[in-house]
């Protein structure tokens, strides 16, 4: 892409602009939470990575939590071989020990080993999630929507927007 714009980058240059992106990801990965995240989402996609300079297939695992004052922001990123019990449980650990607090309910798919590793680390309430956070995977789209409000067409996004933390899971989940 960069060629067809006319411009030229050496190798250099592109290993020193992802050397700063790595740091970039790492601060945000390693950032201190703070205050309550009464709702957690988690969720994983499988996506191709360079590794060892071959492409490989690697589990990409995200949290989103509804922070105490109802903002809604990413709170964690990981990268694992694949998605098991253990790498979930290393993952919530690791938002534990940053400093997540508060987790009233937690919302994903029914992966046997992340709702083991939901128990073991936060002993929180879990329910299964109907609409999937990456990977463009929602259950209810635009088109077969129909009639429906709109907090039913998008649930995840209307529903965190518009409902203070307290309201919102009555009317996500009616």
């Amino acid at each position: 892409m960069v060629e067809t714009l006319g411009l030229r980058v050496s190798k250099s240059e592109v290993s020193r602009i992802c050397q700063g992106l790595d740091e970039q990801v790492e601060a945000f990965r390693q950032r201190p939470l703070e205050g309550a995240y009464p709702y957690l989402f988690l969720d994983a996609k499988v996506e191709k990575v360079r590794d060892g300079g071959r492409p490989v297939r690697k589990c990409l695992v995200l949290a989103q939590g509804v922070h105490e004052t109802g903002r809604r922001e990413m709170i964690g990123l990981d990268v694992g071989e694949c998605e098991t019990e253990a790498f979930w449980r290393h993952f919530r650990r690791s938002l534990v020990k940053r400093g997540l607090t508060g987790v009233q309910l937690v919302v994903s798919d029914a992966h046997a080993g992340l709702k083991t590793a939901i128990a073991q680390v936060l002993g929180s309430p879990w329910q299964r999630s109907s609409v999937g956070m990456v990977g463009g995977q929602d259950v209810l789209s635009e088109r077969s929507a129909g009639g429906r409000e709109p907090w039913q067409r998008d649930p995840w996004r209307s529903g965190v927007q518009t409902c203070s933390s307290r309201r919102w899971p009555a009317r996500y989940w009616r």
